[in-house]
């Protein structure tokens, strides 16, 4: 469990969330915008701060024919 989502679960308040990480990771940390969403999603659904996978159109632009331009 992650501590976006350890403290969502605690009812801390975004903005609170995002001192504490401030204080830790300063200029570092996420940004106020990415706060809000990832606690958005944590209150919703999410559970694990991992990419979850899911299907999408294969990659076009990287390509060895590309990457040698």
């Amino acid at each position: 469990m992650s501590e976006k989502n350890f403290l969502t679960r605690e009812n801390v308040k975004p903005a609170e969330i995002l001192r504490r990480l401030q204080a830790q990771f300063g200029n570092e940390s996420l940004s106020w915008p990415r706060v809000k969403v990832w606690c958005k999603e944590f209150n919703e659904r999410r559970n694990r701060v991992e990419n979850v996978n899911h299907p999408r159109r294969p990659r076009t632009s990287i390509s060895p024919v590309n990457i040698a331009r």
